[in-house]
């Protein structure tokens, strides 16, 4: 078997595998070669071709090659295809050790990262896998999804993924666990983003006297409460000025957005918004009595 080919081998006393079970397998690894190829970060476009069905056991040969029909004999085009088909079998092999469960531990050494799974049992993978893993959603759903298809074919007793350089062999008990969807492993922290609005007028709905409680305002239609930074707008207030229900203020305005994990994304919450500085009163007209 050349590097950059790889066999998937489904088990199966009839040698026969239905047609829904095959375009659903085939697809689901051409998400994650495709997704691969992203993740090791290089312009190359490639593409997953089915060799031959091979006789006997029901094999599915595998080649991957660059679309650039120029680079499809070239050394770097076959190291580069090697080495997604290295991370691909990885992948595979990580998802049957996990076996649908969040690790209990994970400590990274150099470019590898040594792995407890909720079992008990160490492995140590290299970092591309781990990863990949960790942060393509992608990848994870696909290889799930993958799982939840062979769950549902009962003739299917085993699943393979087989190259020059790995062999990963997952038996029929273990489809249920690994179709499981699992998270990120990890969460990377990243900075939260702080932006600075300056001279905005914000409306009063409950002011607030001490320096230690958010005051509440309307700020471009929604309401929100905010922390007064500001120690002369304190003073201010320790001086007698009052400051009432629709009455505004000219402000500059701190808002945080935090990043949340789990949705990959930053977002504003409680603890978002903030008064750097105090600028104007601006107090609302009341409407007099008649009587």
């Amino acid at each position: 078997m050349k590097p950059n080919d790889f066999k998937i081998i489904f088990d199966s006393d009839t040698h026969e595998v239905d047609i829904e079970t095959l375009i659903g397998c085939l697809m689901h690894t051409s998400n994650v070669v495709q997704e691969v190829n992203k993740d090791l970060a290089t312009e190359k476009k490639i593409e997953v071709k089915i060799k031959a069905l091979e006789k006997g056991s029901f094999e599915i040969h595998i080649e991957l090659v660059e679309k650039l029909i120029q680079s499809i004999f070239s050394n770097d085009a076959i190291q580069y295809a090697s080495g997604i088909v290295t991370v691909v079998g990885g992948l595979y092999s990580f998802v049957k050790f996990l076996g649908g469960k969040k690790p209990k531990e994970i400590i990274q050494k150099g470019d590898k990262f040594e792995i407890t799974n909720y079992y008990g049992h160490v492995t140590v993978i290299q970092g591309d896998v781990f990863n990949i893993y960790n942060e393509n959603k992608t990848v994870r759903d696909s290889i799930s999804k993958q799982f939840s298809v062979l769950e549902k074919n009962d003739e299917i007793t085993g699943f393979k993924f087989e190259s020059s350089q790995i062999s990963t062999y997952i038996e029929q008990d273990s489809f249920s666990e690994i179709s499981k969807k699992i998270e990120v492993l990890e969460n990377k922290v990243k900075d939260p983003i702080v932006e600075t609005l300056e001279d905005k007028k914000i409306l009063i709905i409950r002011p607030s006297f001490s320096k230690d409680l958010k005051w509440d305002f309307i700020y471009e239609g929604q309401q929100i409460s905010a922390k007064m930074d500001d120690e002369e707008m304190i003073k201010i207030i320790d001086n007698g000025e009052q400051f009432s229900k629709g009455d505004y203020m000219l402000v500059d305005l701190e808002i945080t957005k935090f990043y949340d994990s789990d949705l990959d994304v930053h977002l504003i919450n409680k603890e978002s918004y903030k008064i750097l500085k105090y600028k104007e009163h601006i107090i609302s007209p009341k409407q007099s009595k008649l009587f």
